[in-house]
């Protein structure tokens, strides 16, 4: 497995994570934040290995 599929993945689990701790309840700005930074990364790296 390439290294670009392995860091998308590895983005995808932390922003799983994300949308988890945040939809527990935990919905303040800094997770917000964290999820937005976590999906530009996760676009970006996407679009790059495509």
């Amino acid at each position: 497995m390439s290294l670009g599929v392995a860091k998308i993945l590895s983005a995808l689990a932390i922003a799983f994570l994300g949308f988890a701790k945040a939809n527990a309840g935990d919905r303040n700005d800094i997770t917000s934040s964290k999820i937005a930074i976590i999906r530009q990364v996760v676009r970006t790296e996407a679009l790059r290995f495509l």
